[in-house]
């Protein structure tokens, strides 16, 4: 999976540039801390008008992060192939053929988030599982 090859206009080889483990571990940050900052946003809402019975509190949670974290990574990938983290670190989602990925693309990209130990799969490989099952990759922005 490390030897891609995209061909542009002129079928002159580009290769792009992988993104940092460093750059990843950004993206991770600043990502994570976006999701917590709306899950936290909307249980206040809910919490502050009593819209949920506290015995159904860990079930509202549980699904409220599900649906924020796909809906977060889908939403920014699909739309602009970058998540906020990815704008910081000047990094960006293409499929393995060097396209922007299409919808089924990233939708696979946001569950595979959910598989146990995505995030340590990095220290082993250039490319997240959420990367290899979804035919995409992370690369640095081309510098103008």
């Amino acid at each position: 999976m490390n030897n891609f090859t995209i061909l542009d206009e002129s079928e002159t080889a580009v290769r792009p540039k992988v993104a940092k483990k460093i750059s990843r571990l950004v993206n991770y940050v600043i990502d994570t801390t976006c999701i917590m900052l709306i899950l936290g946003l909307l249980l206040g809402f809910i919490f502050a008008f009593n819209l949920i019975d506290e015995d159904n509190e860990p079930v509202l949670v549980f699904f409220l992060f599900w649906g924020v974290m796909m809906s977060y990574f889908t939403v920014f990938e699909f739309y602009l192939s970058k998540t906020p983290g990815k704008l910081i670190s000047k990094t960006h989602v293409i499929t393995i053929n060097g396209d922007k990925p299409t919808f089924l693309n990233i939708l696979g990209r946001s569950l595979c988030r959910f598989i146990p130990l995505d995030n340590i799969s990095l220290l082993f490989s250039d490319y997240a599982w959420h990367d290899e099952v979804s035919n995409t990759m992370v690369v640095q922005d081309e510098e103008h």
